[in-house]
Order: C-alpha cells, then structure tokens, then sequence
C-alpha cells in the first residue's frame, strides 16, 4: 500500500498519451502504483483564464511508486521513452 511516507515521484507529464504509456506498464511490470491528476481548468474561472489568457491549460498527471520499487519503475519509464523515441513521438 502506498502512502505519504513510502512514495516517491516518478513522473509528472502533461502529456496523456505518456501517462498511460507509463500506467500500461508499470501495471505490466506488477509495480504498485498512485496517480494524482491535477486540471487547471477546475478551477475557479478567473484563475483559469487570467494566467493562460482564456486558453485552457492542459492537465497535469503525476505517478507515484513505493520507494523500495523505484529503481525497477525508473527501468520501465527508460523502457516507455525508449519505445517512444523509436516511434519519432
């Protein structure tokens, strides 16, 4: 089980393609992880439109893993970039 004590961050991407390129395999791999979605474009609408100047702004994902699993989901990230590069994305 993952807590606020035993979980470090492993990715932060704007980028919803990535994220779950990543969720896809690290739930391959059998590494538990959290996930934390953070969408500016819930907030109220004055701070949503006044620092991107009425654009939406693209929502951020960010996925922790148990720190005793880090080195192994670091692996699979390099694997998911590595995978990405070859395909020119």
């Amino acid at each position: 089980m993952l807590t606020v004590l035993n979980r470090t961050e492993l990715l932060l991407t704007q980028s919803g393609e990535h994220f779950q390129a990543v969720q896809s395999a690290l739930k391959s791999a059998g590494i538990d992880y959290a996930v934390k979605l953070w969408d500016p474009n819930f907030q109220s609408y004055d701070q949503a439109t006044l620092g991107a100047l009425g654009k939406p702004a693209a929502p951020e994902y960010v996925i922790y893993v148990n720190k005793k699993d880090a080195d192994q989901a670091r692996r699979v990230l390099s694997q998911v970039r590595a995978q990405r590069d070859a395909q020119g994305k």
